[in-house]
C-alpha cells in the first residue's frame, strides 16, 4: 500500500496532467472559434465551414 505522501504526490501529478489536459482543450476551442468567422470572410458557405473543421452547421452558427 502507498504511503500517504506518495498517494498525495500522484494526486497532485495527476491533477496536473488533467490541468494541462483541459487548457489543451480549450486552445483548440479557440482555434476553431477564430476560424469559423475567418472561413466565413473567405466567402465559404456554414456548411462548408462545419465540414472543413468537423462541427455541425448549428455549431458554426452558434459560434
Amino acid at each position: 500500500m502507498p504511503s500517504y505522501s506518495e498517494t498525495r504526490r500522484l494526486a497532485e501529478q495527476a491533477q496536473q496532467e488533467l490541468d494541462v489536459e483541459t487548457q489543451t482543450r480549450k486552445q483548440a476551442q479557440q482555434q476553431l472559434n477564430n476560424a469559423i468567422p475567418q472561413l466565413l470572410a473567405m466567402g465559404l458557405t456554414e456548411e462548408q465551414v462545419a465540414r472543413a473543421l468537423g462541427l455541425s452547421v448549428d455549431e458554426v452558427r452558434w459560434r
